[in-house]
């Protein structure tokens, strides 16, 4: 059965919501929700209530009358959609999923606004609030205006940027991505989902990091600390960390025992090329750091280390190749690590 066809049955909507309410929703899921939660902000239509049998005030009050009974205190930042899913849920015990409902009529989405940074530059993006961001290359950053800073503090991330986020002890900030979920109140953080490895660093203050596979326990992280995800479990694995896992931001490159499939990826979205390399390099390790470098002094420094040649193609492609026998061993040009 197709997600369209679940959509439109209670059973989904139940048990999304209280994966939610567990704090186990997927980042995907989490985003449906967001759309579900502004586009009924605005208020049911009179047809709903009428299909459930009671008043919009009977139905708070008996709500109100459930959640007394239980003082079950919920997450800080989740009751506008608890309380949402918990009348969505008596909607759906009385038969009347109004959102979803084949030919229903929904209220326009709230805009989405995205900032994308292309490969060879970095964006910087301040938000309402004030938290400054900064985005690195190929890199897309997505927020819900209009909700933002009013009732959630939540951004949506691929690739890699670094935050310093504004303190509000009422609204803490959270930055989304495929696999892992950050959640501060205000410190400096940067987060990576390059390559489909994730991580987050932080540089100051305390964040908490939370994977999206279901039962995964999260980890709080302080200054100099850092978290990666192990792909095989979907764990977070917690360890100390320097200045050198955001140097990004001060226009530096850093490798250190890094595979050289991981140094290409990396350069080619920092200088805006191609790089192709033969399978005879494909395992070897690159400990490099660059500094504010031109690409032609990176692919000498390269070429020395990894004992090969390279040229440049026509337009933005370069190309390492195995130094053949005809090709001095040891090159007269010193490798170019600032």
């Amino acid at each position: 059965m197709g997600e369209a066809s679940l959509m439109k049955k209670p059973d989904y909507w139940q048990q999304l919501f209280a994966r939610y309410a567990r704090n186990q929703a997927t980042p995907a899921q989490r985003r449906l929700l967001d759309l579900f939660y502004q586009q009924q902000a605005q208020g049911p239509a009179d047809e709903v209530w009428a299909a459930v049998g009671e008043t919009p005030a009977q139905v708070r009050h008996r709500l109100k009358a459930q959640i007394d009974r239980r003082r079950q205190p919920a997450a800080p930042g989740r009751w506008p959609l608890l309380r949402l899913a918990a009348a969505v849920l008596v909607l759906l015990g009385a038969g009347a999923l109004f959102f979803f409902r084949p030919g229903a009529k929904l209220a326009p989405a709230e805009p989405l606004r995205t900032v994308a940074a292309r490969n060879g530059e970095h964006r910087q993006v301040t938000l309402p609030d004030g938290t400054r961001i900064l985005l690195n290359c190929g890199s897309t950053l997505q927020w819900y205006p209009a909700a933002y800073n009013r009732r959630q503090r939540r951004v949506y991330l691929r690739g890699e940027a670094f935050f310093s986020v504004h303190h509000d002890a009422r609204r803490p900030f959270e930055v989304v991505t495929a696999q892992l979920t950050t959640r501060v109140l205000g410190t400096r953080f940067d987060v990576r989902t390059y390559d489909g490895r994730y991580a987050v660093a932080v540089a100051s203050g305390k964040v908490r990091v939370t994977p999206a596979r279901a039962g995964a326990p999260g980890v709080y992280l302080t200054a100099r600390q850092q978290a990666a995800l192990d792909p095989a479990t979907g764990r977070l694995r917690a360890r100390s960390s320097s200045p050198d896992a955001y140097a990004w931001t001060d226009k530096a490159l850093v490798f250190k025992n890094v595979p050289l499939a991981q140094v290409v990826s990396q350069l080619e979205r920092w200088y805006a090329v191609r790089i192709r390399y033969d399978a005879a390099l494909a395992g070897a390790q690159i400990t490099a750091r660059y500094q504010r470098a031109p690409l032609e002094h990176v692919l000498k420094s390269l070429a020395f280390s990894l004992r090969c040649t390279y040229r440049r193609g026509p337009g933005p492609a370069a190309c390492l190749q195995l130094a053949s026998p005809r090709i001095p061993q040891q090159p007269t040009v010193p490798p170019i690590i600032p």
